[in-house]
């Protein structure tokens, strides 16, 4: 028995060291998220389809967005962030997306037909999540 149980301290013992390493690079992958990413991405808008601007990220500034419809939008970049403050359109649906700060993330206005993307500058390559196909 003395055999067994020196076995399961074993187990213990690395089971805990996995999980702390784990733990470790999990709090250092979250924290690697420096303002030397943020200088990267930029804001691109687009109208239409088409590409009518793009910003970056790491500046703060208000932006007045011309929907082809039905107004303006209100675009803000602050803090590594951007979002919607003001909008035009009936529903508001572009304001209560909230803020995008993530390659790929996107704030849409349909009645607008704006978009604003996050883009990141060193890599083009389109972002593919877990619903695209």
């Amino acid at each position: 028995m003395d055999k067994n149980r020196k076995k399961r301290l074993h187990d213990i013992v690395l089971g805990l060291t996995l999980l702390i390493l784990s733990s470790a690079l999990f709090v250092i992958d979250l924290i690697n998220v420096s303002s030397a990413d943020v200088l990267r991405k930029n804001v691109v808008v687009s109208v239409d389809g088409k590409k009518i601007a793009k910003y970056p990220l790491s500046k703060n500034a208000r932006y007045e967005l011309e929907g082809s419809h039905l107004g303006k939008n209100t675009l803000i970049i602050e803090d590594g962030k951007a979002y919607i403050l003001e909008a035009n359109c009936p529903d508001r649906q572009c304001i209560k997306q909230g803020k995008i700060e993530r390659t790929g993330e996107m704030l849409v206005c349909l009645p607008n037909r704006i978009v604003v993307k996050i883009e990141d500058s060193e890599n083009d390559e389109t972002v593919i999540d877990g619903v695209s196909d």
